[in-house]
Parts: structure tokens; C-alpha cells; sequence
């Protein structure tokens, strides 16, 4: 009986063997000489481009058969436009990828009778890096969240439809922070020159990528006090910074809160359209996650000051889940935040 045992475990263990080699074989022939399109939902030169143009240089040596990748601009509506075509219109055979504006993930929550796709249906790779709000204020002066709360600071947002302005009117609405807010200013750079003249004191979209690169020199000199953020996640750079999610004190402005910081956590998503073939999904998240440990891909990305802090394509996916979870009475109280005031 013994050996009858062993005999048929030593069968299954040659016939798996033989499997997991087949099922590379697969995917090595499938891939090799192809080119795989990575289509960015912004244009040249936006940090979004810069991430993806480096993942692309070093991601295809990870997948077997080492195909080429290369990134195809597609800007438009936030990264709408790239979406419906990598969700819709895009070859389902693995030789098209993606990477998005992570807040396009949240508009059919937002705009239900404008934009239908469900995000939960798409296949997440990961996400090259973690990206959260600050709040950020241009004054050599410390300020603090109980300064926040007793006395008016004057914040700049861009359009009201605009990342900056719902940074500055969710912080204020779950901090209970006592913000005057000014929207209208035509883009990033001439808000932070308004702040840096005394026009606003700061704002509520300080992004931690831009701190940490363009900010960086003026932070440092001790020029811009970082208040407060909102992050899922872990920083060691600014462990003083009080963190928002520790703060509030009911479970609506916790909700409010993640609506804003959450698609931020998988600040840089990558996806596949849906319905891929399995073993060409993993491979796709297996080169992901092995480019993630590349040292030559890490080195560059230090000297290009680009922040790496993966999440996998399994934690991007459950976080959106989690995301979904917020309660309709929570969205619909957030919408006027995020600049919607007519879900039709």
C-alpha cells in the first residue's frame, strides 16, 4: 500500500513538473518577437510618462519570450480616454497594457449616469508607486492642525473640478480645519507662485511626489510647512506629520477621507483589459513584480527622482474594493467636494 502511495505521489509531482514548463512555453512563444503597447492617459513629459517609459524599458526582460514594450500617449478626460480604449477597444490577447489617472478609477461612483465601467472587472498589474496629499503651506513659520482649526487660512485651488480643490474641501470638511478656499488658478505652478507671493497661504494638493521632487529644495530650507496628509500607507521620510486617517473621529469622514487618498495608493495603477487569458494576466504580474526588484530599474529610477513603492496588482484591486464600499450617503455628501453637483 506503501509504495502504491508513493508511486502515485511521484506520478503527480512528474505530471506538474511537466505543466509549469509547458505553461511558460506558452507564454514564451506567444510573446517572443511581439510588442507590447502601454497606453498612458496623459501626454509626453508628465510624470505619469515618465513612470511608464521606465517601467517599459526594463519590464519586457521579465516576461518570457521578452517582448518589447512601448508606451503609446493617450491623453484625454483625465485618463477616460485611455481607459475606454484599454477596457473596450484593446486586443485581449496580453499584447496591450495600460496605466491610468488612479481618480478615473472613482467617477463612476461620483458620475454613475455619466460614466459606466466598473472597476472591479479589470485586470490590475500593480501600481509602481504610492502617491498621497499633503497640506502644505509657504511660511518659515511652523503651522499646526490646531492653528488649522482656530484661526482662517486662506487655501488656492485650481478648477473646482480639479484634484487640488478636493484636496482642500475634504481636509477641511473631516479635519473640520477652518479654510477659506480660493479656486480658479490655471494650473499647479501658478498656484504654488501665489503661495510663495502671499496671494494663498497654501493648499491641500501638495502631492507627495512633487514634495519630495520639485518642492523638495523649498521644504528643506525650511520654507514650506507640511501640516497634515492622508495616506493608506507608510512614509518614513515625514514620520512627524500627523497623518488624517488618525484624526478623525467618526466613520463618515473616515469614508470621505479614503474617497480622496485611496485611488491615490495605487498612485501609478497599471491594468489589462478584461477577460485576459489567465496564465498571460500572471505573467503579465509576475514581470511586473520582478521589475520591482530589478536593481538596474531601481538605480535609474533614483537618479531620475522617481518614487518607487509598488503595491501588486491583488492589493490595487482590493483596495478599489474597499473603495466601493463607502457607504451612498458618504458619496453623495463628498460629490460637491470633488466639483459634482449634478450626477446627471
Amino acid at each position: 500500500m506503501k509504495r502504491a502511495f508513493l508511486a502515485v505521489s511521484c506520478l503527480a509531482l512528474m505530471i506538474a513538473a511537466s505543466i509549469v514548463p509547458a505553461a511558460a512555453d506558452e507564454i514564451a512563444d506567444f510573446y517572443h518577437g511581439k510588442t507590447i503597447r502601454d497606453v498612458i492617459g496623459f501626454g509626453p513629459g508628465d510624470s505619469f510618462d515618465l513612470y511608464a517609459r521606465l517601467i517599459a524599458k526594463y519590464m519586457g526582460a521579465h516576461i518570457p519570450g521578452e517582448p518589447t514594450i512601448v508606451v503609446q500617449n493617450m491623453a484625454g478626460a483625465g485618463s477616460l480616454t485611455a481607459l475606454n480604449y484599454v477596457t473596450n477597444s484593446a486586443p485581449r490577447d496580453g499584447t496591450v497594457i495600460g496605466m491610468i489617472n488612479p481618480v478615473a478609477t472613482i467617477q463612476p461612483l461620483l458620475q454613475p449616469d455619466l460614466v459606466k465601467f466598473d472597476p472591479r472587472m479589470l485586470d490590475w498589474i500593480g501600481s509602481i508607486a504610492t502617491d498621497y496629499y499633503t497640506c502644505g503651506f509657504w511660511t518659515a513659520d511652523k503651522v499646526s492642525l490646531k492653528d488649522l482649526r482656530l484661526r482662517q487660512f486662506i487655501v488656492g485651488s485650481t478648477a473646482t473640478t480639479g484634484a487640488t480643490y478636493a484636496g482642500d474641501m475634504v481636509f477641511m470638511s473631516a479635519l473640520h480645519l477652518n479654510f477659506k478656499v480660493v479656486p480658479g488658478y490655471g494650473n499647479m505652478g501658478e498656484l504654488n507662485h501665489a503661495a510663495e507671493r502671499g496671494e494663498v497661504q497654501g493648499h491641500c494638493g501638495v502631492m507627495a511626489t512633487t514634495l519630495k521632487s520639485t518642492l523638495w529644495p523649498v521644504y528643506t530650507a525650511g520654507n514650506l510647512q507640511i501640516a497634515v496628509r492622508a495616506t493608506l500607507g507608510s512614509d518614513s521620510e515625514f514620520p512627524d506629520v500627523p497623518n488624517a486617517f488618525d484624526l478623525v473621529t467618526s466613520d463618515e469622514d473616515r469614508q470621505v477621507l479614503l474617497l480622496l487618498a485611496g485611488p491615490w495608493y495605487y498612485g501609478r495603477p497599471m491594468l489589462a483589459p478584461p477577460d485576459l487569458p489567465k496564465a498571460r494576466l500572471a505573467a503579465l504580474r509576475a514581470g511586473f513584480d520582478a521589475t520591482m526588484k530589478d536593481q538596474a530599474f531601481l538605480d535609474e529610477a533614483k537618479n531620475l527622482r522617481a518614487d518607487i513603492h509598488p503595491l501588486t496588482g491583488a492589493q490595487v484591486a482590493d483596495t478599489i474594493r474597499k473603495i466601493y464600499e463607502i457607504s451612498p450617503a458618504v458619496v453623495a455628501r463628498a460629490r460637491p467636494m470633488f466639483g459634482v453637483t449634478d450626477s446627471k
